[in-house]
């Protein structure tokens, strides 16, 4: 009797181990809050791999990058071209750029105000480039969307707790530096400064606007 009491007493403490370990790994699944932004980001790794890896495709897709050249030019363009990189160098700096600042984005704003972020800033820095850029350009490239992920991250830790304040000024920093860089900066081949700074201003948009469906719900 006291063997199979001494067993039965192994078994339970067994089992209560099991579930808190599930129930750990439950919590610590529900703390991420960047499953939208790792998406976003899986999104853009497909379809350069698709572009320049021969194994996956190794087509280019032409047809999907943003053509000042009327011509060539479709709407469609504007929301294609931000999944577009030209190599991998500038795949991974805009990757950085989007999985840091997104992620703080959908921390506080969840999954809908990180890609609604990310749509709306790379449209407005698109469409601005279409329209003040002429001649025979391709763009392509995340970096608009970036530049307002750059502002709305570090509008959303506004909050009145200490820590949030921290993170608002570090974020807030280097936002403000890419974009003073932009504007005070000399013009570089191949670096689109009109999509940057319009995607800097649509980030203040889209913060708002995010912030505003927030307080209504």
């Amino acid at each position: 009797a006291l063997r199979g009491r001494g067993r039965a007493d192994v078994e339970a403490k067994a089992a209560v181990s099991k579930a808190a370990v599930a129930q750990g790994a439950d919590a610590e699944e529900g703390r991420r809050r960047d499953t939208a932004t790792c998406l976003l980001v899986l999104l853009n790794v497909v379809v350069f791999v698709y572009e320049w890896l021969p194994a996956f495709g190794g087509h280019a897709l032409y047809g999907w990058r943003l053509h000042h050249d009327g011509r060539r030019f479709r709407p469609a363009q504007l929301l294609t071209s931000m999944f577009c990189h030209g190599d991998y160098r500038h795949l991974a700096s805009n990757l950085f750029g989007l999985y840091i600042f997104g992620r703080a984005v959908e921390e506080q704003s969840g999954s809908f105000g990180v890609v609604f972020a990310y749509v709306f800033c790379g449209l407005f820095a698109n469409l601005a480039s279409k329209l003040l850029l002429h001649g025979a350009y391709t763009s392509l490239g995340a970096s608009g969307a970036v530049f307002g992920l750059f502002v709305a991250a570090a509008l959303t830790k506004l909050a009145p707790d200490w820590r949030s304040l921290i993170e608002c000024g570090v974020l807030g920093q280097f936002a403000l530096s890419q974009v003073w860089g932009e504007l005070a900066g000399p013009s570089r081949a191949g670096v689109n400064k009109i999509a940057h700074l319009a995607g800097a201003v649509a980030g203040v948009v889209a913060w708002w606007l995010v912030r505003r469906r927030s307080t209504k719900t």
